[in-house]
């Protein structure tokens, strides 16, 4: 069945039952239901290689996440929740988000991701995620003169659009909270630094221990994954090292979950015997032994932004590049 019959069934003009099927907000929601509905009853199948082939524009924006986690999660809380607000904010806009993943995580294989969707044609624009130092992602896309927007910032010559964490700031305020508290040896659980926000943390961490005149200790610093299990385990290690951290500053609120077993394994009670400080203000962070202290970096808010962007992006493509840098919150609990 083609579109102008479907129309034709629906008594609808042709442009009308097309705009209901990809949920334009300007047909009526009773409409957009009854041919919906109407489509499934009669076995319409959009062809989407047509649709783009008349239109020249998929209304899709494309984006490869990394492998699921080791614990089976498809991705981490944060981009859940700035996933979720960010297909929210393109609905609104007639835009939808398509997702696949990586199958390694090797270097390149989000780049092959990427390549299939252009190459395809399945896409207006890209979303980049956990941006590298050198990010071969985004030469991919400058190359081919791809639409996209970063999460995250590169060291990139060339400027793009990007959507970003303070993570200098929010790390310098983390370390100084616990300066505050009157620890001096503050140690650091953080992830690889080819990730560009890896490596701004860990400068923001550095800079208030100098800022303060602390020592830095290359012993104190700790680089694994990203879950509750690579917690336990670099925590494990660091408190095995002379002399002991009384702090320990982590990369996510499931690493700092994790440092917390580590530490009460070995008769160390967070939050009196050792201070503890997350990043992301997840759910677990609130319902932790005791509650996680944690900085808040709104991955709602980003997700929002991200999708502002990507409307102004595809409706109005002649715009200038779009940067938004957001500030994260330290939020106080008990771990600290």
């Amino acid at each position: 069945m083609s579109l102008s019959e479907l129309a034709k069934d629906l008594k609808l003009s042709t442009s009308t039952v097309s705009r209901a099927l990809n949920g334009y907000s300007d047909v009526a929601y009773d409409t957009r239901q009854r041919v919906m509905q109407r489509a499934i009853e009669l076995g319409y199948i959009p062809n989407p290689v047509a649709r783009r082939l008349k239109g020249g524009k998929t209304n899709m924006i494309g984006v490869v996440l990394p492998p699921p986690l080791v614990n089976g999660m498809l991705v981490e809380p944060f981009y859940s929740s700035m996933l979720g607000a960010l297909v929210f904010e393109l609905q609104a806009s007639g835009l939808k988000l398509l997702i696949t993943n990586q199958h390694s995580n090797e270097s390149d294989d989000d780049v092959r991701g990427y390549q299939d969707m252009v190459q395809q044609k399945l896409v207006d624009a890209i979303l980049i995620l956990r941006t590298r130092v050198n990010d071969l992602r985004v030469k991919f896309a400058q190359q081919q003169n791809v639409s996209f927007i970063t999460f995250g910032r590169t060291q990139s010559s060339t400027p793009h659009a990007w959507v970003d964490v303070d993570h200098f700031d929010a790390f310098y305020q983390a370390t100084a909270r616990q300066i505050a508290r009157g620890h001096k040896h503050i140690a650091f659980i953080n992830t690889s630094a080819e990730f560009n926000y890896a490596r701004l943390r860990h400068e923001g961490y550095k800079q208030c221990l100098l800022d303060h005149q602390l020592i830095y200790r290359n012993e104190w610093q700790m680089v694994g994954g990203l879950t509750e299990m690579d917690g336990y385990v670099l925590a494990s290690r660091l408190l095995k090292v002379q002399p002991i951290p009384t702090a320990i500053v982590c990369a996510t609120d499931d690493i700092a979950i994790g440092a917390m077993a580590a530490c009460r394994l070995l008769g160390l009670q967070p939050g009196k015997d050792i201070s503890l400080i997350g990043y992301g203000n997840t759910p677990g962070a609130t319902y932790s032994s005791p509650p996680l202290t944690t900085m808040d970096p709104f991955p709602k808010e980003n997700g929002k932004q991200l999708g502002i962007f990507f409307s102004r992006r595809i409706f109005q493509p002649g715009e200038a590049d779009f940067q938004h840098l957001q500030q994260a919150r330290l939020i106080v609990r008990e771990s600290d």
